[in-house]
């Protein structure tokens, strides 16, 4: 059987995931082999999209704060409807400085970025620049107020 096709069907056989596939997500599973046995108290999903890592994340780690970070409006109102209001939805895109960027829309609305596409990129993923749309920009640390964890963190110099 097809690794595509193989993905799909354990999605169907996952309840949690039913609200999701309803809205046309399906949760990257394939992040499984790479971080399935890692476990974490917060997860940052930095061009969330419509949700497809952070159902996933909300299938691994359920308990984990989530904060999702998606500038595009329709992708974030689907984001919103995956979600279900178990994560904090930012509506802007991440940067070294805040202000406002030209997100570059890529014909694969998951593949849009501050960063202009890359000829071979187009190529690769079969895809082409549709426009460009300002949007507003923060630092990652002007959006999260809270600790991320809560607990004792090592000291500089200390053994994890």
């Amino acid at each position: 059987m097809a690794p595509r096709l193989r993905k799909y069907l354990k999605l169907l056989q996952c309840p949690a995931c039913w609200p999701a596939l309803l809205q046309g997500v399906a949760a990257t599973l394939e992040h499984d082999s790479a971080l399935g046995r890692e476990r974490f108290a917060a997860v940052i999903d930095v061009g969330a999209n419509k949700g497809q890592f952070a159902t996933y994340a909300r299938l691994r780690w359920p308990r984990a704060r989530l904060i999702c970070f998606e500038p595009l409006p329709e992708p974030r109102a689907t984001l919103a409807r995956v979600t279900r209001g178990r994560a904090e939805i930012q509506a802007c895109a991440l940067g070294a400085a805040p202000g406002e960027g030209e997100l570059h829309l890529a014909t694969r609305a998951d593949y849009s970025s501050l960063l202009a596409l890359g000829e071979r990129q187009k190529t690769l993923f079969g895809m082409d620049e549709a426009g460009v749309l300002r949007v507003p920009i923060q630092r990652l640390d002007a959006c999260i107020s809270a600790p991320l964890a809560r607990g004792r963190l090592p000291r500089a110099g200390s053994r994890c």
